[in-house]
């Protein structure tokens, strides 16, 4: 396998790791906050739940419930590119180990 297909193969093992792990900690912030995810203006403004465990910090705090910012404070929200070095890291052990 050339670099770059072994390269494309591993992020695609690393975003299909994330995607499980963001259901569950998705999953998990709508059972402790009751399914209150989304401040009132951003129910108004359509903002889909999902989205502030995926886009930048910032906007995720906008329009983030009072409830979900507590779970958050408990339970830190992980980006992608946080995810992404720790799994580069714990797989980077098991290859080179």
């Amino acid at each position: 396998m050339s670099l770059i297909a072994e390269g494309f193969a591993r992020w695609r093992e690393c975003r299909e790791a994330y995607d499980e792990v963001l259901l569950a900690v998705y999953t998990r912030a709508e059972t402790e906050t009751n399914g209150r995810l989304v401040n009132a203006e951003g129910r108004a403004r359509g903002i889909d739940p999902m989205s502030l465990f995926l886009g930048p910090a910032a906007r995720a705090r906008r329009w983030a419930s009072e409830e979900l910012l507590d779970h958050w404070t408990r339970h830190p929200r992980m980006p992608f590119v946080e995810f992404e070095r720790q799994w580069a890291a714990a797989h980077d052990e098991e290859i080179y180990a």
